[in-house]
């Protein structure tokens, strides 16, 4: 299933998070008022969260990342 970056942040706003946590074997994560709230339970691999995290790159910021 492909994941949208823009989703995530738009479900992150509703709710009031402040922060994403996105993490290869685990669902999606908001923090709310200093809890963890799960937004489903399928869990990412790691080829979701690289797409997720390289959505939002340049090529040489993604040429960085990959080298580090």
């Amino acid at each position: 299933m492909p994941y949208r970056l823009s989703d995530f942040l738009s479900t992150m706003t509703e709710k009031g998070g402040s922060d994403l946590y996105l993490t290869a074997g685990h669902a999606p994560a908001l923090r709310v008022e200093n809890d963890m709230v799960s937004l489903g339970d399928a869990a990412l691999s790691k080829s979701d969260v690289m797409a997720l995290i390289t959505s939002m790159l340049a090529p040489a910021q993604i040429k960085t990342f990959e080298e580090t």
